[in-house]
């Protein structure tokens, strides 16, 4: 029995290094967007003015930039979650370009949510945050 817990311990350490040794900054994340296939996506021309979306719950978009922005908290328990390296995170140049989306991460499609629904107790319509 002791011989037993002694190798799911050693298991267990070594899956946890090879995990470790395995983690990456945000620009080596590799993004595969197979959840969008399933979602109805418009498509729109020119994607910089309010504009309906018929028929459709998302849009693609275009972030909207920020001059300088600059990372003010990175969470350890985040990195090490999403299996990132909380140190290159940190110390990465491109990550607050990245997060404040003046940079995409390689392979991502950026969408914006459309929804609508009531404010100030009236139908508003077509609502979202984004395009």
């Amino acid at each position: 029995m002791f011989i037993m817990i002694i190798q799911i311990i050693f298991i267990f350490l070594n899956i946890r290094i090879t995990l470790m040794q395995n983690k990456l900054g945000l620009n080596s994340i590799k993004l595969l967007n197979s959840q969008l296939k399933h979602l109805l996506i418009y498509e729109p021309k020119v994607s910089t003015k309010p504009m309906q979306t018929p028929k459709c719950n998302y849009s693609k978009a275009t972030p909207s930039t920020l001059e300088q922005p600059k990372l003010l908290s990175l969470s350890s328990s985040a990195c090490d979650i999403l299996d990132l390296d909380f140190n290159e995170v940190k110390n990465d140049q491109n990550t607050p370009e990245y997060l404040s989306g003046n940079k995409l991460l390689p392979d991502s499609t950026p969408i914006a949510h459309c929804y609508c629904g009531y404010q100030f107790r009236y139908f508003a319509g077509q609502l979202g945050d984004g395009i």
